[in-house]
């Protein structure tokens, strides 16, 4: 449970940065797997820069459930609107 708190919280550090800075969350292709090929959006990135700097993330991210990532438009909606 800590381990998903804690994933979600830097799920929400980057939605707070980037609605802040009035910036585009999405690219043309929002999937872990579009990172390489720069198709990605601010969203991606900046969550991808900033699990790689965290070793604890890091590992975090290694077991989460492709299919519960939380990192579809709806969810970051949802999570933009809950920290308001």
């Amino acid at each position: 449970m800590e381990r998903n708190k804690y994933y979600i919280s830097s799920l929400i550090d980057v939605i707070v940065f980037l609605a802040t800075q009035q910036l585009a969350f999405r690219g043309t292709v929002e999937a872990f797997s579009s990172m390489e090929d720069g198709r990605s959006g601010l969203f991606l990135s900046l969550l991808n820069f900033s699990i790689k700097k965290d070793p604890r993330s890091t590992e975090i991210v290694k077991t989460v459930p492709r299919n519960a990532t939380y990192t579809s438009h709806e969810i970051q909606n949802e999570l933009s609107h809950m920290k308001q």
